[in-house]
């Protein structure tokens, strides 16, 4: 049996690994990384919550098809179970299941967790963050006072922190939009408009914009060329840097993937992944994605003036469908 010396050299050498040319080379890298963690498990379980933690992770952007994705992600609320029980006062397994738990509607236990997350710690960074999910499932549940309270919390935090201005913003527009169709503003650049997908293939197929479609376990970049899948994780890098108004570092891009840690993420992996998303770019658009997502003075952001980047996101209706409908923010 290999040594957990050994294991975790052989981790760090995976986590070092060079850019990703495509989907089916990022889900065989994955794939490793999971029977790695899985190999540590077994030789050193006084560890294996952080595994744990690692594994989900890897599930939540590990899946060929909707089917397995959805597969992975019931895999990744297990382990993160698992963790909690495992690591009683450890606050971040609560805090990943309460953002999990969320995109499957189960907005009382996403409260649960983030209160019992709250009450172990949380450390601050992680805190505002909670709170946008925390405003959204007491929406969701009709406390709206609740939901404004939190909301206004992380608004008044967000004036002074660009990536979770960016981070605010779904949240922002899934409780503040209209329920009917029009559009509410929600800075001088961004506006939120609900439109069903039939609207939004036009203005793509008009060459107007190209747009994140959001969905737990489907999520495509959809161009005037093409409709390209995305990861979790490279999901929520494009998400932040099109709603960003200013360009996001490394750092601020690192502490908004909330199943991350950022402090020990590997400083190639941010690049890794913003190479990987310009190819995805050009493959929907046609353009070069360094052109779209633009590097200025070492930070990331959207060129709205050469093509406008807009992100959608599906209403759920239960766990393996969606409508037609959702709510896109300009």
């Amino acid at each position: 049996m290999e040594s957990i010396q050994l294991l975790k050299q052989k981790i760090e050498d995976w986590e070092d690994m060079e850019g990703i040319d495509d989907d089916e080379a990022e889900q065989e890298w994955i794939q490793a990384g999971i029977r790695l963690f899985e190999r540590c498990i077994a030789v050193d379980r006084e560890n294996e919550s952080e595994y744990l933690q690692s594994l989900s992770r890897l599930c939540l952007n590990y899946g060929r098809n909707e089917k397995m994705k959805f597969s992975n992600f019931q895999r990744a609320v297990r382990y993160l179970k698992q963790v909690v029980y495992l690591a009683p006062k450890d606050p971040r397994p609560c805090y990943h299941l309460s953002f999990l738990l969320e995109k499957e509607n189960n907005f009382e236990g996403a409260l649960f967790y983030a209160e019992r997350a709250i009450k172990l710690g949380l450390e601050e960074k992680l805190l505002h963050k909670l709170f946008c999910n925390m405003a959204f499932c007491y929406y969701k549940l009709l406390l709206v006072s609740d939901a404004y309270k939190y909301l206004y919390i992380v608004e008044e935090k967000s004036k002074s922190n660009n990536a979770l201005a960016a981070f605010l913003k779904p949240y922002q527009a899934k409780i503040k939009a209209s329920k009917k169709k029009g559009y509410v503003a929600l800075s001088e650049q961004y506006g939120t408009l609900i439109e069903t997908e039939a609207d939004i293939e036009n203005s793509v197929d008009n060459g107007e914009r190209v747009v994140l479609i959001v969905h737990p376990y489907n999520t495509v970049l959809n161009g005037k060329l093409e409709s390209v899948r995305f990861s979790s994780v490279k999901a929520q890098i494009l998400e932040t840097i099109i709603l960003s108004e200013e360009p996001v570092s490394i750092r601020q891009v690192s502490e908004v993937l909330w199943g991350y840690d950022s402090e020990n993420m590997s400083e190639s992996y941010v690049p890794r992944m913003i190479k990987d998303i310009r190819t995805d770019i050009k493959t929907a658009t046609g353009i070069d994605g360094k052109e779209l997502l633009k590097t200025v003075a070492g930070k990331y952001i959207w060129d709205h003036q050469l093509l406008r980047g807009s992100i959608h996101y599906k209403k759920m209706m239960n766990r393996r469908s969606s409508s037609n409908e959702g709510i896109t923010i300009l």
